[in-house]
């Protein structure tokens, strides 16, 4: 583990130069969304039966903050992987040093987890004061946006060190992200959605995510359901995890 965080202080060192870039999709932009969604959409919506009798803000804020969560793991774990191994060849320098490819898998998740938790605490607190949360919800709040993050850092980690060209992370963008943005019922209730669609949004992390997100902002949930999402996303998280390791060890000839 000592390894893995001289790739976050590497990862560290080149945000200082880079933020501009990453803090708009990851913290101006879902910022701009719940503000959007969650006060002017709420205005016209209000608490609806379809919602279970809560305000459109208490539905949509939690799942801004899970998809914020995904949002940078998606971006973390795909185009920084392919430049660093494909084009500048960082990776090839870690790789001659004793970290190795495990040491580079938990190093990149480390700092998806340190990049998901500053964008969380900036949502967390808006939307603490807009009366979605209680700061006595902030540790839960921030483990389980954590553990979506992962859920989704380690499949896309196994994907992104495969790629030979780009074309396939940024089909990864436009094919998987943004319609788990919109359609893992982040935006409108599942059981609104065609009988198909809404049982794939249902086999997604995110929506298992923004479900929890709802539980910690006071929506009514059994134990079991809970611990149904919590095994979901520790599931995805362990294999997805267990998978980039193999996948570097192996991509990277070891």
């Amino acid at each position: 583990m000592r390894l893995a965080w001289r790739v976050v202080e590497f990862q560290v060192y080149h945000y200082r130069r880079t933020w501009q870039s990453s803090v708009v999709g990851t913290v101006v932009f879902p910022v701009l969304a719940l503000l959007v969604l969650g006060i002017g959409v709420d205005r016209l919506i209000g608490a609806s039966d379809a919602l279970g009798g809560i305000r459109y803000l208490d539905f949509v804020a939690p799942a801004v903050l899970a998809g914020t969560a995904m949002q940078v793991a998606a971006t973390e774990a795909t185009m920084p992987i392919f430049v660093g191994l494909r084009l500048t060849r960082t990776a090839e320098a870690m790789l001659a040093t004793p970290i190795g490819p495990s040491g580079l898998v938990d190093g990149h998740l480390l700092w998806i987890c340190l990049r998901t938790a500053t964008a969380s605490l900036v949502l967390f607190g808006l939307s603490a004061w807009l009366g979605v949360f209680t700061i006595s919800t902030l540790v839960p709040v921030l483990g389980i946006c954590l553990l979506v993050a992962l859920a989704h850092a380690g499949p896309l980690l196994a994907y992104s060190v495969r790629q030979d060209t780009a074309y396939g992370l940024v089909a990864i963008s436009r094919l998987f992200v943004l319609p788990m943005m919109l359609g893992a019922g982040t935006l409108a209730p599942v059981d609104l959605m065609p009988p198909f669609l809404a049982y794939v949004a249902r086999a997604t992390p995110l929506w298992h995510g923004a479900q929890l997100c709802r539980a910690a902002a006071g929506a009514t949930m059994p134990a079991w359901t809970i611990a149904v999402h919590v095994g979901y996303l520790l599931a995805w998280a362990g294999i997805g995890y267990a998978f980039a390791r193999r996948t570097f060890n192996r991509r990277l000839g070891l």
